[in-house]
C-alpha cells in the first residue's frame, strides 16, 4: 500500500473538497502534513470509529490521514466510513500480486479483495475456503535483521501454514487445518515462539492471536483482531506478551466507551480519598483475586499470604468504597471500572 507523494497532495485536497461539499461538518485531516495541531483522539485506529469530543473519528487506511464528522449528523458513523472507503479506494496504488506471498499480504492489507482475489487465488493455487488462523508478531526489541528473516530461521510451520513479511517489524503467521481450531494450542505455539525469540536471538517480541475460521477473503479481519488485541492488551496487560482477542470482550467494551462517560463513575471508585488504599500491593491482590476467580484459598496460595491477611484487605476495600469484592456484582463493577482507570492511565502515559 503506497501513497504516490505529489499525486496524492493534489488527490487528497480534490477529495476533501469533494466530501465537504457533500457534508460541509466532514472533515479529512492529514495528520502528516502541517495539521497536527488537529486534536486527534489518542484510541483511533484504523476500522475503528468512536466518538469523543462530539465528533466522530476514523482513521482511514491511508497512513497519516483520518476523517472526522459532526456526532450530531443523523448516520454520522455510516458517513465516516463511506468517507473512508472512498478515500481509500481513491488514494491508494495497488499493485496486483507477482507471488503467493504478496497475494496473502494483500488479502491481509485488504488491497486485493472480490473477484481480483478469487482470480489470484486460483493463479496461485491458494485454496479460498480452508480454515485459518492468523496470528501478528511484532518484534520490539533493536534487531539488526529484518522480522521476516530471524522468524523464518526460528519458527515450525506446517506445509500449508503460511510466513508473510508486513514490514521490518511485523510478520503475520497463517495456520491452517489442525493449528488453526484450538485456541490454546494457538497461544501455546506462541509462547515457544518467543521463548525461542528470547533464547536464541535474546529478542522480545508482542504476539496477537485472532479467531479461527477465516476464509482467504477474511483475513484482513484476522489481522486488524491481531493489531486491536495487541494495541488493547498494551493498554490493560502491559507486563503480558501474548494477547488473544477472543479473551479481549470486557477490555473492548471498555475501550469504546467515551472518557467522559466513565470518568465519573470510575472517580466515585478511584478518587483522591482512595489512592492510600489502593496502592501497588492492594491492586495486585485485587487482580490475582480475580484471575482466581474470586476464590479465597486459591488467591492467597498464590500471593503466599495467610488467609486472615487476604481477607484484611478486601475488607479495607469495602471500608474504603463500600464494595465488597467477595460478592459477584461488587466484584463486577470493580473490574470494569479498574479496566476504565488501567485504559485512562495508558492514554495519560501516550499523551506525556
Amino acid at each position: 500500500m503506497e501513497r504516490e507523494d505529489d499525486m496524492d497532495t493534489g488527490r487528497l485536497e480534490s477529495i476533501r473538497e469533494k466530501l465537504n461539499d457533500v457534508c460541509p461538518q466532514l472533515s479529512v485531516h492529514d495528520l502528516s502534513a502541517q495539521e497536527s495541531r488537529v486534536s486527534v483522539p489518542g484510541r483511533i485506529r484504523p476500522d475503528r470509529v468512536i466518538t469523543e469530543g462530539g465528533r466522530v473519528w476514523l482513521q482511514s487506511a491511508v497512513p497519516g490521514v483520518c476523517i472526522s464528522c459532526d456526532a450530531s449528523i443523523p448516520g454520522a458513523e455510516s458517513l465516516v466510513r463511506m468517507a473512508g472507503l472512498c478515500l481509500g479506494s481513491a488514494v491508494i496504488r495497488k499493485k496486483p500480486p507477482t507471488s503467493g506471498s504478496e497475494l496473502y499480504r494483500q488479502a491481509l492489507t485488504g488491497e486485493l479483495s472480490g473477484e481480483e482475489l478469487r482470480k489470484a487465488a486460483r493463479n496461485f493455487d491458494v485454496r479460498w475456503d480452508a480454515v485459518r488462523r492468523v496470528i501478528t508478531v511484532f518484534l520490539r526489541s533493536e534487531h539488526t535483521s529484518p522480522a521476516f528473516q530471524l522468524l523464518r530461521e526460528l519458527t515450525p510451520i506446517y506445509d500449508r501454514d503460511v510466513m508473510v513479511e508486513m514490514d521490518r517489524d511485523t510478520v503475520v503467521l497463517i495456520l491452517s487445518d489442525w493449528t488453526a481450531e484450538n485456541v490454546e494450542e494457538a497461544e501455546q505455539f506462541a509462547e515457544a515462539l518467543l521463548s525461542t525469540l528470547m533464547t536464541e536471538s535474546a529478542l522480545s517480541a508482542r504476539i496477537g492471536i485472532a479467531r479461527s475460521s477465516f476464509r482467504l477473503p477474511d483475513l484482513r479481519q484476522g489481522y486488524q483482531e491481531c493489531r486491536d488485541a495487541v494495541e488493547i492488551g498494551d493498554m490493560f496487560h502491559p507486563d503480558q506478551s501474548v494477547f488473544i482477542w477472543d479473551r479481549q470482550l470486557l477490555e473492548r467494551f471498555v475501550s469504546i466507551l467515551p472518557p467522559e462517560i466513565t470518568r465519573p463513575f470510575m472517580e466515585t471508585v478511584f478518587g483522591p480519598n482512595s489512592d492510600r488504599c489502593f496502592n501497588t500491593e492492594m491492586m495486585e491482590t485485587i487482580d490475582v483475586f480475580f484471575r482466581k476467580d474470586l476464590n479465597l484459598a486459591d488467591t492467597s496460595r498464590y500471593l503466599q499470604v495467610h488467609r486472615n491477611t487476604l481477607a484484611y484487605r478486601l475488607e479495607k476495600v469495602q471500608k474504603t468504597v463500600g464494595l465488597d469484592l467477595r460478592h459477584f456484582d461488587d466484584a463486577v463493577l470493580f473490574k470494569i471500572l479498574m479496566e476504565a482507570r488501567k485504559l485512562m492511565k495508558a492514554e495519560t502515559d501516550k499523551e506525556s
